[in-house]
């Protein structure tokens, strides 16, 4: 396991190879051992003795072993560095998102190191978020849906959102909407008219609310299936 001593401020070596392996950040972690290994071979990263071991690791990617916990503990010493603080305040700031996203808990080091600084950043705007989620969807689970889909915590607006649902459950009669929304969060940001138009026109004998409720994932348009991962947080959780 990468050891990084708590409460320390993020040492000047500790920094040095984050500038090296920068450009991996937010990809798989299972990349990141190739990128150690590739930043040690640099004659400023080895040891006084010459040794390329960094954090107890012997950092050929022969020997370097990998798992999340060593993931997350670099994405902490990023955070750290760009909050220019230390390891106990990004730990105990984690808590905080732990506790109004319990879901999230387990994929922090899978995200963007820069998704992960802004969480962290704004711990109360994204408990404000959540619970305006939380009042608006009650009998949704919104930790597993924010988890999964962090482009909620900014996006729609209270006002769209608000709107958004009024419109869903006029158009969507019968349906037990928040279910139907913790499966398939996109529908928050597609326009259920033009969705349920495009259907009865593609499918004149089918019913459009029946195939909404039973494929929603499958209906919605293209242009909603990509559409969430143009909605970035890394500048802060307000919602537009």
């Amino acid at each position: 396991m990468l050891m990084v001593a708590s409460g320390s401020r993020v040492s000047q070596r500790s920094l040095a190879i984050f500038h090296k392996i920068s450009g991996i950040l937010g990809q798989s972690p299972n990349n990141f051992p190739r990128a150690i290994a590739h930043a040690s071979n640099k004659s400023e990263l080895r040891n006084s003795d010459g040794s390329d071991t960094i954090y107890g690791f012997q950092c050929d990617e022969r020997y370097l072993e990998w798992d999340d916990s060593a993931a997350r503990q670099l994405i902490k010493i990023y955070v750290a560095e760009k909050l220019d603080t230390d390891l106990d305040y990004v730990n105990l700031k984690m808590k905080e998102l732990a506790a109004v996203c319990p879901d999230m808990v387990n994929k922090l080091d899978k995200l963007k190191a820069n998704l992960v600084l802004a969480l962290v950043r704004d711990t109360e705007k994204v408990a404000e978020r959540m619970i305006a989620l939380t009042s608006v969807l009650p009998g949704s689970n919104v930790s597993k849906m924010v988890s999964s889909n962090i482009w909620l915590l900014r996006q729609p607006s209270p006002e769209i959102l608000a709107n958004k649902l009024e419109n869903l459950r006029k158009k969507l009669p019968n349906v037990n909407l928040e279910r139907l929304i913790e499966a398939e969060p996109r529908l928050l940001l597609a326009d259920i008219d033009e969705v349920l138009s495009e259907l009865q026109r593609l499918l004149p004998g089918a019913d459009p609310v029946k195939l909404v409720a039973t494929h929603a994932g499958m209906v919605l348009p293209m242009k909603y299936a990509g559409m969430e991962s143009s909605l970035s947080i890394d500048d802060g959780i307000q919602a537009d």
